[in-house]
């Protein structure tokens, strides 16, 4: 159902980074980012969430760029930005300043609503009169 609100133009999905739990959270978010800027972001994402803390580490994470063929200079220099996690960091301050708490998170014009389709169909008619 979501995939076809955001096609149709309804909905769309923004991935806020949502760092939480200490040095380890804030690496993790920081690596999948520098891995989207090769269009990577989502494969660096699912690594995560499948429990592989390995990537904490900047050489495992390094070796699993070069493994999804990233070009690791830009890798490693995005990586060693400080201010790619400061950016992070103060987008997910907005994000809790708008209400958001927990991700998932589903909003409609900037308000908050269930996590259900219906409830995002619903308010966005609402949204759309």
């Amino acid at each position: 159902m979501y995939e076809e609100l955001i096609a149709t133009g309804i909905a769309r999905f923004e991935f806020v980074h949502f760092p939480n739990h200490g040095r380890n959270s804030d690496l993790a978010h920081q690596f999948a980012d520098c891995a989207a800027d090769q269009g990577r972001f989502w494969q660096f994402h699912d690594e995560y969430m499948a429990g592989n803390r390995a990537l904490y580490e900047l050489e495992a994470a390094a070796d699993f760029a070069r493994r999804l063929g990233m070009d690791i200079d830009q890798f490693r220099t995005c990586a060693a930005d400080e201010s790619r996690l400061e950016a992070i960091v103060a987008r997910q301050r907005q994000a809790i300043e708008s209400g958001i708490r927990t991700t998932p998170t589903l909003t409609v014009d900037g308000r908050v609503v269930a996590a259900s389709a219906g409830a995002v169909i619903a308010a966005a008619e609402a949204a759309a009169e």
